[in-house]
């Protein structure tokens, strides 16, 4: 997104820990607790005077990493002061006689909090909140460094399925996480030792257990992976295309075409779909304030409803756009037909396409896969203005078979397969 000098007038600046920043200060915390209670009990069974040492120290820095996490939940504040996009992207934030100076790669995401504030979260962890003079001036920032609903992707943590009823569901879980621990372990040492059993003096006997052995221990390493899903971590990453959820396993890809609505709810989000419903719940621990959660769910809500707006907004006519669709056509006629559209003189086969239409269907989201993919490769020879518009419409896809496709077809060259993939997964 590089381009001109951009500087904005900044009534405050608040300095805090981004999201990632305090979700290391509670694992830090509440791995140190752990480990101290652990060590504490270790000591107080075999008499150690190391274990002894260990423990105190280590509850100690648990709790240091507790309070540092609540220390660091609240921005802030720092006063007036300047934020300046320079030509290479990079961003300065000056206040007072002090400034924060961070590459463009250094900015992990951003986002307009209020219709004056930019947050901008730092590699390091650290996040800057910026408010600037006027709703317009904030836009141009978000615009300026890309990171808008249509040029990027935000990231927002959730939490896992054990603890969206209590702790009680994570406990369970882990219970029998660690029950099933061994059980695994032994049965597939069992099973190896029976396989090699089959290469010695064979026995029908064999057979009959080998079986056994195989449908335990393909149900322990089943049950183990389900119980990981259950209790992990998950995230949202909302894209101009879609929302994609991630999860230990395979991600759940959710295009804004399958959404009726989004409500809110008292710890998150729920996407009404044209088919049943899925929750959101923002990740936050208990001593972080309401209004950070708060925060979070209007962030997320705005951002997802940014991206739906912006949809459907190409503009173009809908025979202009069946000019797009492969229909009976090979890959590779249908590719040929797509790099000869810009130009092309209008007839009663054909309609003809400018750049401008085709960059439009490019980015528009809304339309199915197959008509901005054949946009993307009529645009293979047009002017890098162009194609750097396209590119940061792919970088802003959630969808990573989409995002591949799209890639592809940039290139020049696109497979079958990978057309395949992303019609399937935005349908």
């Amino acid at each position: 997104m590089s381009g001109p000098p951009l500087e904005v007038s900044l009534t405050d600046v608040a300095i805090g820990s981004a999201v990632r920043g305090r979700r290391t200060y509670r694992r830090l915390g509440l791995g140190s607790l752990g480990i101290g209670f652990a060590s504490a009990l270790a000591g107080a069974v075999w008499s150690s005077s190391i274990t002894a040492l260990i423990g105190p120290a280590m509850l100690l820095g648990g709790l240091f990493f507790l309070l540092r996490l609540g220390v660091n939940t609240t921005r802030a504040p720092q006063g007036l002061g300047h934020a300046t996009v320079e030509a290479d992207d990079s961003v300065v934030v000056s206040f007072g006689d002090r400034e924060r100076r961070a590459r463009r790669e250094d900015v992990l995401q951003g986002y307009l909090l209020e219709p004056q504030t930019v947050v901008l979260e730092l590699r390091g962890g650290e996040e800057l909140a910026c408010t600037c003079d006027d709703p317009a001036a904030a836009q141009a920032l978000v615009e300026r460094l890309g990171l808008s609903a249509q040029s990027s992707v935000l990231r927002v943590p959730l939490i896992s399925v054990a603890d969206r009823g209590s702790s009680i569901g994570r406990i369970v879980g882990l219970l029998m996480f660690l029950l099933d621990i061994p059980i695994a372990a032994a049965s597939s040492l069992a099973w190896m030792s029976a396989v090699g059993g089959l290469f010695g003096s064979f026995d029908a006997r064999h057979l009959g257990v080998l079986g056994i052995l195989t449908v335990v221990t393909g149900v322990s390493w089943l049950v183990g992976f389900l119980l990981l899903r259950y209790m992990s971590k998950q995230s949202i990453r909302v894209g101009a295309d879609g929302v994609e959820i991630e999860r230990f396993g395979p991600s759940r890809f959710i295009p804004y075409s399958r959404m009726k609505r989004v409500e809110k709810t008292l710890d998150g989000l729920r996407l009404v779909l044209d088919r049943g419903s899925v929750p959101l719940r923002l990740s936050f621990s208990p001593i972080e304030p309401a209004s950070a959660e708060r925060e979070g769910r209007e962030v997320l809500l705005g951002r997802i409803e940014d991206a739906r707006r912006a949809a459907g907004n190409s503009g173009v006519a809908a025979a202009k756009l069946a000019s797009l669709d492969r229909r009976n056509r090979s890959m590779g006629e249908w590719k040929s037909a797509m790099r000869a559209l810009p130009g092309r003189e209008s007839d009663y086969r054909h309609a003809s396409f400018e750049t401008d239409e085709l960059l439009r269907v490019a980015l528009d989201t809304a339309l199915v896969p197959e008509r901005r993919i054949g946009a993307v490769l009529a645009l293979g020879e047009a002017d890098p203005a162009i194609k750097k518009r396209v590119r940061v419409a792919i970088d802003a896809c959630a969808d990573a078979e989409m995002k591949r496709a799209l890639e592809e077809a940039a290139e020049g060259e696109i497979e079958e397969a990978s057309l395949e993939r992303a019609t399937r997964r935005q349908t």
